[in-house]
């Protein structure tokens, strides 16, 4: 019923008239006032007359309405997560992208920041409904106070949707594969946690099984995850060798195709190092054996020639 209010109530500001949309939006300041009288008439608000009439009276000449608004329920005991929570939730259902921003922004400037769990809430939410404001939202106010793995939904939607340079961003990872080898073998002072292993491990079974990533570009990426845990000496798993033998020698298979052999060999030391010499050996003779079919094959093709 509060969000039809609100869309009831857009058109009686001409000045918000959006000639390209043909809708009426509201200003940050009438937003954060509809906020406040809807916790007026929840009961939630104590002193609610005396924050309302400094709120208006604080903002009638500001570009940060939000800012005030937290700044003065906190002055009053009146803010904690659960209003946050409340005022970041109205802002999504009624997709007000830009002002969530604001919201995040001007609680910054006011030196009011909002609480890692709600922000990680927020973008899981955001993510199927716009996940290019549910990254940059990330990107600007979670990177450094939020970890990965709280934000899961995130990164598996940008799995499929968007780049996999902005989800190793999104870790604070560099692209392994852009580095010198020597770098890459550089260990990390940080330790990872269990819940972000798991969910690189995770990744990696989805790029190597997305059907969205051609077969070079999922190589690429099961390639970073081997990386980026090695580079915080986590040990590599059989599953993490299995999914690199699936992207860097069966596709190949699958495909017919000869497959560079550089790439053969490192992925037969990844199996030796997770799995053992014995395996490594199965799968390269495996190797030589379909690339001595693919070699007859090709070689009889040539002599059907005329």
């Amino acid at each position: 019923m509060f969000i039809g209010a609100v869309k009831s109530l857009q058109p009686q500001d001409l000045s918000q008239f959006n000639h390209v949309t043909k809708q009426y939006t509201l200003t940050l300041r009438q937003t954060a006032e509809l906020l406040l009288n809807r916790w007026t008439s929840q009961g939630v608000l104590e002193n609610e007359n005396t924050i309302i009439d400094t709120f208006r009276l604080k903002t009638i000449h500001t570009s940060w309405p939000y800012g005030w608004l937290l700044s003065i329920l906190e002055k009053h005991g009146q803010l904690g997560d659960e209003k946050i929570r409340d005022l970041l939730d109205f802002l999504l259902d009624i997709r007000e992208f830009d002002q969530i921003d604001a919201v995040l922004k001007q609680s910054r400037m006011f030196n009011l920041p909002v609480n890692s769990s709600i922000l990680a809430d927020l973008v899981n939410n955001m993510a199927s409904v716009n996940l290019h404001a549910a990254y940059d939202i990330y990107m600007r106010y979670c990177l450094g106070n939020v970890e990965p793995e709280a934000c899961a939904p995130l990164i598996a939607s940008m799995i499929y949707k968007r780049g996999s340079k902005r989800i190793w961003a999104a870790f604070d990872a560099p692209i392994y594969a852009a580095m010198p080898r020597w770098r890459r073998k550089a260990p990390s002072p940080k330790v990872l946690s269990q819940a972000r292993i798991e969910l690189v491990h995770e990744m990696a079974k989805a790029f190597a099984n997305s059907k969205v990533h051609n077969p070079r570009k999922a190589l690429r990426n099961v390639t970073q995850c081997f990386h980026y845990l090695r580079a915080h000496n986590v040990t590599i798993t059989h599953e993490i060798s299995t999914l690199i033998t699936q992207v860097g020698i069966t596709a190949d298979v699958q495909n017919k195709e000869w497959g560079r052999t550089e790439r053969v060999k490192w992925v037969l030391k990844v199996i030796e190092q997770a799995e053992g010499p014995e395996v490594a050996d199965v799968v390269r003779n495996a190797v030589i054996r379909w690339r001595e079919k693919l070699r007859a094959r090709l070689e009889e093709q040539e002599g059907t020639v005329p």
